[in-house]
């Protein structure tokens, strides 16, 4: 049998990339298994808005959701502190203030989860949101649904209606809202606003179906659809595998 170097390279080339992925699968399953034995509660924003009070008092800070209700009293700098963050993102006000390492681990002793992703949402589902009895509109990014306010809106409901459906992060910035009202949209947070219509990189991602690379696979499959796949394979890496003749012996398997 004559085997050509334009079959026995590529081939080699695939051989060499199945046998560095088997050996780093079996060198890092272990670790992977252990550190993944019990999952994290995802909370979304939506439900830490709703703790706001003296009596169950949640926020977010660096990603992870911490229930600091009975931490308020013995809080160095007054329960005032955290009630005005309670409900929200306080990562930056976390920040701000110089805490010391022990203040930082202090915090994770009232961990309960860790802050969901949030669902990307495309300007073209948002467009369609546009009445008042589904009334969406973005503000930096973050997509709100204030159908149910509305009408309770200081300002009158017109002004909600005029940006129903867009992007109203100008119009909202313009009018100089206090702070509350800032930290308020988060009650009413929907998504975050996908861009140029599409539906985010993590849902592309997500529903992509993934080739499982076997042995039994490559021998049923079209030598035509082998050579695509590998190409497409070394393309999204970015680089060419070296020839190793060591595996060379090996080509015959699947020729």
């Amino acid at each position: 049998m004559k085997i050509t170097l334009a079959v026995v390279l590529p081939v080699t080339l695939l051989i060499q990339y199945l046998v560095s992925s088997f050996s780093s699968s079996s060198t890092s399953s272990p670790a992977k298994s252990s550190s993944t034995g019990s999952k994290e509660r995802e909370i979304t924003m939506a439900e830490v808005a709703q703790h706001t009070t003296a009596e169950s008092l949640w926020m977010v800070i660096n990603g992870d959701v911490v229930d600091v209700t009975a931490y308020m009293k013995a809080h160095p700098g007054g329960p005032d502190v955290l009630a005005a963050n309670g409900g929200s993102d306080a990562t930056k006000a976390f920040k701000e203030v110089p805490h010391s390492p022990d203040a930082t681990k202090e915090v994770l002793k009232w961990k309960i989860g860790v802050l969901a992703k949030a669902k990307k949402i495309s300007p073209d589902e948002l467009a369609k949101r546009n009445t008042a009895n589904d009334l969406w509109l973005a503000i930096d990014g973050k997509v709100v649904d204030v159908t149910k306010f509305a009408k309770e809106h200081p300002g009158g409901e017109g002004l909600i209606i005029e940006w129903a459906g867009k992007d109203g992060t100008k119009a909202f910035k313009d009018a100089h809202h206090s702070p509350d009202a800032v930290k308020m949209l988060q009650d009413y947070f929907v998504g975050d606003l996908a861009a140029d219509g599409t539906q985010g990189v993590d849902l592309i991602l997500k529903n992509t179906p993934i080739i499982s690379w076997t042995p039994e696979l490559l021998r049923t499959t079209m030598p035509g659809l082998k050579m695509a796949i590998l190409w497409l394979r070394m393309f999204n890496h970015g680089m060419i595998t070296c020839f190793a003749p060591e595996y060379l012996w090996m080509c015959l398997i699947l020729i």
